[in-house]
């Protein structure tokens, strides 16, 4: 039996992104022959599956924590269990001590050199770089366009969490917990300065006409962030028509989803874990940019603009809220793309893939 270890920093730290999505989606996609064990930096939440072993070395997340648990600690952990293989989902693989890594990409910016960097943070993109390098494989959707790297990528079926899963009925869910508008729209992507600027430039557009009773939800703030988003709403002037969530639970976030009147997206997209598939998948309408990978996505299933139209993007956003006609047909269109979807080819695929990073020279 293999045994895989885990970077499990984001279920802890960022339990609603994607890097959390996609591994929560792993462990339940696990193939029986494989032993999954999860390393994390604090004990585990209750929603973690019960099949994964555990492994705790606790680990703040203030300062340069985060580059010491990928460079450091994973090693550790990896040679102290005797796994076989590190599969992390992000671009952040150890540099060092690891000799079988697998990596699932997950986030927004790769090697975008618009995006202001510290020191710490430019050590960090240098070592997982050269981690990068030595890895064994990628692992990317079958339905995005294949990206182009020295890497070895293989393609499997997209998968999602089972709560993001369309039999996952509404009154199944938990209450979110959270003091949540009747109506309301959500954001659940980057928060760079970058990002909120796009996203409020096109909101302007928008929360005029809706956004009083259909304000906007961003998803996942963190406290990094959250000055950063103080202070760009009121720039914009639209403090009263947006709202900063904290990082929550898949449980929550599922009701958030199937609670929305529309997924607003106007940023680039995760190739594992968006937010656009989870969309898709609670049949909700998406306005989001008109990219290579988001039409490979979403198609007819969402309303796409131009990413330089802000004026445009809010119209469009407009249109899919008091527009019911195309509400229902963008909600009818996203169930039959989600409904296209097989996973069942995930877990054969996935054990072809580690086999093949153990077993290849």
């Amino acid at each position: 039996m293999l045994r895989v270890l885990y970077d499990g920093w984001a279920l802890i730290y960022h339990p609603d992104s994607p890097a959390a999505l996609h591994l929560l989606a792993l462990l339940e996609n696990c193939p029986s022959e494989v032993e999954p064990v999860v390393a994390l930096p604090s004990e585990p939440p209750d929603w973690l599956p019960n099949s994964a072993q555990v492994q705790v070395f606790p680990t703040e997340r203030e300062g340069l924590n985060r580059l010491r648990w990928e460079q450091h600690s994973l090693p550790r952990l990896f040679k102290q269990i005797r796994a076989d293989i590190l599969h992390v989902t992000s671009l952040h693989p150890p540099l060092f001590g690891v000799p079988a890594v697998v990596v699932s990409p997950t986030g927004y910016h790769f090697s975008d050199p618009s995006m202001s960097r510290s020191p710490a943070k430019r050590l960090r993109e240098a070592l997982s770089a050269g981690g990068m390098a030595r890895a064994r494989g990628m692992l990317w959707p079958d339905d995005l366009p294949v990206p182009e790297t020295h890497l070895c990528v293989h393609t499997l079926p997209p998968i999602l969490p089972a709560v993001f899963q369309q039999d996952a009925a509404l009154n199944s869910l938990p209450d979110s917990g959270l003091d949540l508008p009747e109506t309301f729209v959500v954001y659940h992507g980057p928060h760079s300065e970058v990002d909120l600027r796009r996203l409020f430039k096109a909101w302007t557009w928008t929360a005029g006409p809706i956004g009083e009773y259909y304000p906007l939800l961003l998803l996942g703030v963190e406290r990094s962030s959250g000055q950063l988003f103080i202070r760009l709403s009121a720039e914009y002037g639209v403090s009263e028509t947006v709202r900063a969530l904290k990082p929550i639970s898949p449980k929550q976030l599922a009701r958030i989803y199937q609670s929305c009147s529309a997924l607003f997206h106007p940023a680039p997209i995760s190739p594992w874990g968006s937010s656009l598939r989870i969309a898709l998948a609670c049949g909700k309408p998406i306005v989001a940019l008109e990219r290579p990978d988001t039409d490979a996505l979403v198609g007819s299933a969402g309303y796409l603009v131009p990413e330089g139209g802000a004026r445009a993007q809010g119209a469009a956003l407009i249109t899919v809220i008091v527009e019911p006609v195309v509400s229902e047909q963008l909600s009818q269109a996203a169930i039959r793309r989600a409904d296209a979807w097989d996973s069942s080819g995930f877990r054969p695929a996935l054990l072809a893939v580690y086999e093949q990073t153990i077993y290849s020279p």
